[in-house]
């Protein structure tokens, strides 16, 4: 699952940004005219970034493969720290020669290979290097504190770690998200091993809650930053009066699926070769499961508060990240789970119930033997009629 979570996250993201480009380049407006190559490139890097917390939760309670759900949730952890760079390289872009070289990574406009080389090994290279030194202190840690039995210090200590790896990448300007990703690793590969059966129980409960409550709590001030973005008067030609508006809206979400889809169709190859392989109906539910969420909003909101991005672009980007996050989590999500069932992903075989229908025989056959015919012959169930 690895590998095509990273073939996805990488090429995959680029080649959909490009793609994005295309649609956003030809058919949005800023100002009555067609935008920039740095401002389509800025907001399809923007839409790059999935975030499929209802599609996985629906995957989940459908019972899907777990393989199935790896792929669309490993790439959305490692797509945020790719999409973040190439997002950072269009802003530096779109900001040319307006802002000072303090406020950009890369000083020149546009942003030479070089610079989007090293910025992205600081990003990639610094977030997993981060991860793998935590992942290191975090088991060798938990070895200490193993002979103390305590499963609450277990789960305290990698919840801290956790959130520590977090806050210590961003500070070091590095992909906190991939730090995170990478410890994670660590921990399913070696650290899981070093706890205790209640720590690592523990460990299971105290996480799936706090996703749990975070989930919650992301939908949530998605709707209010939608509510923010798209629903009040701003001046611009973006906002819910433009019927144009709603229009390159419908257009864009259309788009997105389309080069989504020809990614995964373009990579389908490579990944049947390096991880398990997508069959036609995995196709469409990996094209469709693309949602965007919490990362877009937020990069939404860094775009919307920079002081050297044009007004019109920036409520541009704003109205559109909205707009697809409203209609992926609404149209996308609700619906991912009567597509499934329609698709009919993974049917039962018909000589599974068959043989099913012989186990069950022979253990009734094996019970009546061990239990039923000494009943038979003991004299308190002598007067019982065994053979109805």
């Amino acid at each position: 699952v690895l590998p095509s979570s990273i073939m996805l996250a990488g090429p995959g993201m680029l080649l959909n940004t490009f793609l994005t480009s295309l649609y956003v380049k030809g058919a949005v407006e800023v100002n009555h005219e067609a935008p920039t190559w740095a401002v389509a490139a800025l907001l399809s890097a923007i839409l790059s970034a999935t975030d499929p917390v209802a599609v996985v939760a629906a995957l989940g309670g459908l019972g899907a493969p777990e393989k199935l759900s790896a792929v669309v949730d490993g790439e959305s952890l490692l797509n945020d720290g790719s999409a973040v760079v190439v997002t950072y390289v269009a802003r530096d872009w779109v900001m040319g020669a307006n802002a000072p070289a303090s406020e950009k990574y890369c000083p020149t406009s546009p942003p030479t290979v070089g610079c989007i080389c090293l910025f992205l090994l600081q990003v990639a290279g610094g977030g997993t290097l981060i991860g793998i030194f935590a992942g290191l202190i975090l088991y060798y840690w938990v070895g200490l504190i193993h002979s103390e039995h305590s499963y609450v210090l277990e789960t305290t200590s990698v919840l801290i770690v956790v959130y520590a790896t977090f806050f210590s990448a961003e500070a070091a300007e590095t992909s906190g998200v991939l730090a995170t990703v990478t410890l994670g690793i660590m921990v399913s590969c070696m650290v899981k091993n070093q706890l205790s059966h209640a720590g690592a129980h523990g460990h299971h409960m105290v996480m799936h809650q706090l996703c749990y409550m975070c989930n919650h709590i992301i939908f949530f001030v998605a709707g209010v930053i939608t509510v923010r973005f798209m629903w009040r008067a701003t001046g611009c030609a973006h906002d819910f009066r433009s019927p144009r508006a709603w229009a390159e809206l419908a257009g864009l979400y259309v788009a997105l699926h389309v080069s989504r889809a020809l990614m995964i169709a373009l990579f389908s190859p490579f990944l049947r070769r390096m991880g398990y392989g997508i069959n036609l109906k995995e196709f469409v539910i990996l094209t469709y499961s693309g949602l965007r969420g919490a990362v877009a909003l937020i990069m939404g909101l860094l775009i919307l508060q920079n002081d050297y991005i044009e007004p019109a672009v920036k409520q541009m980007i704003a109205f559109h990240i909205s707009g697809i996050v409203f209609l992926t989590l609404f149209v996308n999500g609700l619906t991912v789970d009567n597509l499934y069932r329609w698709l009919d992903m993974y049917p039962a075989s018909p000589y599974k119930a068959t043989y099913m229908r012989k186990i069950y025989s022979k253990i009734e056959g094996k019970c009546q033997e061990q239990s039923v015919k000494p009943m038979m012959r003991d004299w308190f169930f002598s007067d019982l009629h065994f053979e109805k």
